[in-house]
Formats: structure tokens, C-alpha cells, sequence
């Protein structure tokens, strides 16, 4: 199916002008109880700011489909702050990276060639975790076993402080270690790489915070920096967005009329699950990429709204489907996950005639205030 020939419109899969499904999903999510507006991390800012006075308006919850994958990052930024930089001062200035547990290129295709720094001066070191591998041609590896990666980074961090670590190492290469510890602090300017948003791991929080602690302690020695890169997509412009919004990077409920924030209770994964909410308005993500078995089978049981550039994986029987334009065809800003903001010019042979993202819900925004207006009434 082509850009041009997807449908405007459809109403439990049928056919339907733009102004009947815009009016249709106005009724369904103005009637629900508590309705769900979920995704917006393919979508741009002006789509996830529409997207949050939305919910705002329906007193519903607000998350972003990669919440879940990101909340141990968030909360090693929530307790120990972030000592971070743009891609653009390491590519400049770093002279030591080190890679831990994963190779920034297979999540983003070139990202050394743009990013990483020009000069032979820059060490690279991987750390292996397990089965993730860093990438192939650096200079030093060392490999931790992934039972022993929060042992392996208290170790690193003792050695930064000047500890002394005695004892059984548990398998734990504690030469290379300390070797790297003595990099660490010796590098004047370097930087350590993560990934933000990994497939759900329950040693991610412990990943995040160790990591936080290690590049908070070489501040004292060196000038480090600690980069979560995350998947492509606009997720740090969501959290961005919901924050200066809402006061909450995700997982917000507006039910009693003003937010409140509720990891693991008002995330989109969790209220699925336990089936809270009873409507969902989904944008800018798909599903079957984000939620879990159980919470996609939930939604497809629950009467979604679906804002995307092709119905298909998205709008179901039950529920609406209105056309807009991809995030590639859009006009917009966006978050680079640095946290640099810029701005998208549309592919020339992307579908310009399709309404972006915001619009769309720019209509749906006025539908439901007519709705309103008239129960005053």
C-alpha cells in the first residue's frame, strides 16, 4: 500500500469521510472514563504538544511508547543528576570513549562516522556484557560476564576513587579494570556511552545509576561525560515536551484534573495490562514495536483512535483510523538525543498532500471542546 492510496478515514474499518472520524474519535474518547493517549516518539514536537493538551482536555493518562525501556535512565538522572554533553563536544573534544555494552551503530547506522571524534588521539574501549558486544575496531576490550556488570561497575568506580579491591573476583577481570579506572581518570576530556532504552532489562536501573556514580566520582580527576543513546526516534523531544507541559517526562495522569506522575501505575504499558483505561488515542509509535504481549492484546480489545501515515498493525475493528503524514514528511522540530533541537524539512517525495500529525489532533483537540461546550449547555 502507497503513501497516496491509504484511506483518510476509516470507522471500524469501513470507509468514512475525515470530518466523520474526526467527529467519531471526538465521541469515542469524550465518553470514555479514562482515556489512554499513547506513543509520540515518532511524532514531532508541535504533534506531542497537541498530544498532551489532548489529554489534558480528556482527563486521561499520557505516556510515550518507550517509557518503560527509559526509566531506569530517567531515574539515575532523577537521583544523581546527569554530567552529559552534545554529540558535537565529543566529536570535538573527547579523547577517550568507551563503549559499554552495546555499539552505537547498530542502533544508528554511521553514528561513529558523524559522531565520534576525527582524531587518531581518541582511545576507544569496548565492554563486552555478556552477549552485547561493542563495536569491532577499537583499540582495548575487556569482556564482563552480565551477571557481574553492577559488581564490574562498583569495582571501576572503587578504582576511580583510589580504593583498593581485595577479595574473590568473581570471574571479574579486575587488571583490566583497574586499568580502565586509570584511563578514566587520566583522559582530561572523554566519554562514556550507554544505551538509553534497551529491550526490558531489570538490571537496567542499576546499570544507569552505577554509570551516573562512576563519571559523578571521575569529575574529581578528569572531565567525563556520560551519553545514553537511545533508538531513533523523537523520544527525549516526549519527555521534553511532557515535562515543561505536565512538570513529568511520562506517565502522567490528569483523572482528578491536574497531573500527577505514576511510573508503573499511569504508564501506558501498565494501565493496559491491568485494563484501567477503556479508549486509547495512539500516535506516533506502533504498538506491536512497544508494548508487551499482554498489553497489545489488551489494546486490541479497547476502542483506539489511531493517528498514523498507514492503518495497517495500528487501527483494528474496533475504533478509528485518520491519515497523517510520517515523521520523514513532516515539517517540524525534534529532539536529537543529546538534547539538541532541530528542525525536519519533509522528503521532496514524501506524501505533502496528508495533514501532519498535529493538525489531526488539532481537529479532534476542537471536536471534543464542542462536545463539551454543549453539555454546559
Amino acid at each position: 500500500m502507497t503513501a497516496r492510496s491509504v484511506p483518510d478515514a476509516l470507522r471500524d474499518g469501513r470507509g468514512c469521510s475525515v470530518a466523520e472520524g474526526v467527529d467519531a474519535a471526538a465521541d469515542l474518547l469524550a465518553a470514555a472514563r479514562l482515556p489512554l493517549v499513547w506513543g509520540l516518539v515518532d511524532s514531532t514536537v508541535e504533534a506531542q504538544r497537541e498530544a498532551a493538551s489532548l489529554a489534558d482536555r480528556l482527563r486521561g493518562l499520557l505516556d510515550t511508547a518507550l517509557s518503560v525501556r527509559r526509566a531506569g535512565s530517567r531515574e539515575a538522572f532523577e537521583r544523581i543528576g546527569l554530567l552529559t554533553a552534545s554529540l558535537g563536544d565529543v566529536r570535538n573534544h573527547a579523547r577517550l570513549l568507551v563503549f559499554w555494552g552495546f555499539d552505537p551503530d547498530v542502533l544508528h547506522a554511521g553514528f561513529r562516522r558523524l559522531y565520534a571524534p576525527k582524531t587518531s588521539a581518541c582511545g576507544r574501549v569496548a565492554v563486552d556484557v555478556g552477549e552485547s558486544r561493542g563495536p569491532s575496531d577499537v583499540e582495548d576490550r575487556l569482556t564482563v560476564p552480565a551477571e557481574g556488570e553492577i559488581d564490574a561497575l562498583l569495582v571501576l568506580r572503587a578504582f576511580v576513587r583510589g580504593r583498593r579491591v581485595e577479595g574473590p573476583a568473581g570471574g571479574l577481570p579486575l587488571g583490566a579494570l583497574r586499568a580502565l579506572a586509570g584511563r578514566l581518570t587520566a583522559c582530561g576530556y572523554g566519554a562514556v556511552l550507554y544505551r538509553a532504552d534497551p529491550p526490558l532489562d531489570p538490571r537496567h536501573a542499576e546499570r544507569a545509576l552505577a554509570l551516573s556514580a562512576l563519571v559523578r566520582d571521575a569529575r574529581r580527576k578528569a572531565r567525563l561525560r556520560l551519553l545514553a543513546v537511545g533508538s531513533p526516534s523523537n523520544a527525549t523531544g516526549g519527555e521534553s515536551v511532557l515535562t515543561w507541559q505536565t512538570g513529568f517526562p511520562s506517565a502522567v495522569s490528569f483523572a482528578r484534573g491536574f497531573p500527577r506522575y505514576g511510573p508503573g501505575e499511569f504508564d501506558g504499558e501498565s494501565a493496559l495490562v491491568r485494563g484501567d483505561v477503556d479508549a486509547a488515542l495512539v500516535v506516533g509509535a506502533r504498538p506491536s514495536s512497544h508494548l508487551s504481549p499482554l498489553a497489545l492484546d489488551a489494546l486490541g480489545r479497547t476502542p483506539t483512535v489511531t493517528v498514523a501515515a498507514s492503518p495497517v498493525d495500528e487501527a483494528g475493528a474496533r475504533g478509528v483510523f485518520l491519515k497523517a503524514a510520517a515523521l520523514e514528511d513532516t515539517p517540524g522540530r525534534v529532539f536529537r538525543m543529546d538534547g539538541v533541537v532541530t528542525r525536519r524539512r519533509p522528503r521532496p517525495d514524501g506524501d505533502a498532500g496528508a495533514p501532519t500529525e498535529a493538525e489531526v489532533l488539532a481537529r479532534i483537540a476542537r471536536a471534543v471542546d464542542r462536545r463539551s461546550a454543549g453539555r454546559a449547555r
